[in-house]
């Protein structure tokens, strides 16, 4: 399912929904440093790091579901459910 035709977000009105995680190493290739002490940054990999929650990717407001915010990709999928059945969350 299409998440930009399902969710509007009650704050903003934005249509995209972004995954939280904390915790996360990141590692970056550094390719150059320049004079002016700006870093060009090559690819980066992303290790570890705990599900925190979703959130509107427009103002960051955490999705809830009713009084709980919602936790996991299985939460997430029923909620879309209901906001596509027309069910009030």
């Amino acid at each position: 399912m299409k998440i930009s035709d399902i969710f509007t977000c009650q704050k903003c009105g934005g249509h995209e929904i972004e995954e939280v995680v904390i915790g996360v190493t990141i590692s970056s290739l550094v390719e150059n440093v320049y004079d002016d002490g700006d870093i060009e940054y090559g690819p980066s990999e992303n290790d570890g790091g705990e599900m925190d929650r979703y959130q509107c990717a427009n103002c960051g407001k955490e999705i809830i579901d009713g009084m709980i915010g919602i936790k996991d990709v299985d939460q997430l999928y029923e909620y879309l459910m209901n906001l596509k059945n027309g069910k009030e969350n």
